[in-house]
């Protein structure tokens, strides 16, 4: 019976391979391709189709891959994947040599991420990629060698150097939205979700999201951050000088499972929506996404940690089972925010147009020195039976059709567990907690904004 494992011989690449003359080559007969450091297993008579870089057809069977890829691949720390001028039997690990997808780096290295040194892998997007991807990030976890799977690319500029005229700073206390103001009464346009970088000075790096073309060269942004992984509130002043960028398509779809880190930066991740209405998920896994852009919305589920901070989500996000979900800086717009099932939503200075859903066993968490403001919605936060809001000593505020209304349904309960009492900022703010089941929890009375109409409603 033929050894499947050993080969009994070694070519140099895949043209090579289908050199050989297999007329008389027997099913399980196994040769090692040294490009990609690899062995392929000949299947005589085979009725397989050709599937690049896995099964080439033969008029005698064909070649199949044994995904068996030398270890030594995942010591290679850098690697580069451009899918206009890349080959997948290039070395990949040489900016001069990339691999063309996602796919044959994963062929390559992912059956051996638990053999990652702590250095990690870093894979470099050099153009658009719209393949599907599916990630099974087991890494070994073992303190102090634990590593990490990074995805980045450049961001691509699309202003010039800009410069700010006027600074509106975020005040929760005034119901104020954070915005910049520029010459040029258009400047803002169809620039929703762009990353805006300060270019130089003091504040050089320091980060946000345009959320709003307020028109007359005036833009809502999201909190300004310190720098891409850095959430420390910054003021930017006027005279400040950014650029505008947008990110690297990275994929059709994007799943990530397992047990392990996988980090992406400057990306536009999820470009297709699957029958389920997926487009980026994450399960189980770490994930971190920094200045990053989701067009069709963004899933945490089965217990997975999702970090992210300075990106734009369109179609809204969901955190469930166990999942936890944590927005630093974002901009989460087009649908609205859900989070179920065990699963929490953490913000630290997050801005949602939309309301956001707590259903059963879920929890929204604001901690103290931080804010989540919502607006554009007649109740900007729903907590249904079982859900959960708790300030923890943060703030909600916002603007809208009502004010940043809070609908508490029976079952559900608003907790303020520390400090005195929570501030619900904003014109027109209103709590309503329902009938029987409906609490508050608070260490003092509630401080609304009560010069603009707000209100407690408890119904009985």
């Amino acid at each position: 019976m033929a050894d499947y494992a050993t080969p009994c011989c070694t070519v140099d690449d895949l043209s090579a391979l289908t050199s050989l003359d297999t007329s008389a080559t027997p099913t399980g007969t196994t040769y090692k391709v040294s490009s990609l450091r690899d062995t392929w297993s000949f299947e005589k008579d085979s009725t397989l189709s050709d599937v690049p870089f896995e099964v080439i057809t033969d008029p005698n069977g064909a070649w199949v891959r044994n995904h068996h890829p030398d270890v030594s691949w995942v010591h290679n720390p850098e690697w580069w994947i451009d899918p206009a001028n890349g080959s997948d039997e290039n070395i990949g690990t040489d900016s001069a040599y990339p691999l063309a997808t996602v796919r044959e780096f994963l062929r390559r290295c992912q059956p051996n991420f638990l053999w990652t040194p702590t250095t990690g892998l870093t894979v470099h997007v050099m153009r658009d990629i719209n393949e599907d991807i599916q990630i099974q990030a087991d890494f070994n976890m073992t303190p102090g060698f634990g590593s990490f799977l990074l995805f980045t690319a450049d961001l691509a500029p699309q202003t010039g150097n800009t410069t700010i005229t006027a600074v509106q700073a975020h005040n929760s206390s005034t119901n104020t939205v954070g915005a910049l103001t520029v010459s040029g009464s258009t400047f803002w346009a169809g620039k929703e979700g762009m990353v805006g970088v300060i270019q130089g000075g003091a504040r050089a790096g320091a980060c946000f999201v345009v959320a709003k073309n307020l028109g007359s060269g005036k833009g809502q942004i999201s909190a300004v951050g310190a720098g891409p992984y850095d959430p420390t509130p910054i003021t930017l002043q006027t005279g400040d000088v950014f650029k505008l960028y947008t990110q690297t398509k990275f994929g059709g779809l994007l799943v990530v499972n397992g047990s392990g880190i996988v980090n992406f930066e400057n990306l536009e991740i999820g470009t297709t929506v699957d029958p389920y209405g997926h487009s980026a998920t994450v399960y189980e896994a770490t994930a971190f996404f920094t200045c990053c852009h989701f067009p069709n919305g963004l899933n945490s589920e089965d217990y997975a940690y999702v970090d992210v901070s300075h990106s734009d989500i369109q179609l809204g996000c969901r955190a469930q089972n166990y999942s936890e979900l944590i927005l630093s800086g974002n901009v989460v717009r087009g649908a609205s925010p859900l989070c179920r099932a065990g699963a929490i939503i953490w913000s630290y200075n997050a801005t949602v147009f939309g309301k956001i859903r707590l259903e059963k066993f879920s929890s929204l968490r604001v901690d103290t020195g931080w804010w989540l403001s919502v607006h554009d919605t007649t109740t900007a936060i729903k907590v249904d039976p079982g859900g959960e809001v708790d300030t923890r000593g943060g703030k909600l505020w916002g603007t809208g059709v009502a004010g940043p209304r809070i609908e508490i349904l029976p079952g559900g309960s608003f907790i303020y567990s520390t400090g005195a009492a929570p501030n619900l900022a904003g014109s027109g703010t209103e709590m309503y907690v329902g009938g029987t089941g409906g609490t508050t929890t608070f260490a003092g009375l509630p401080s609304f904004n009560a010069n603009n109409g707000s209100k407690v409603v408890v119904s009985t």
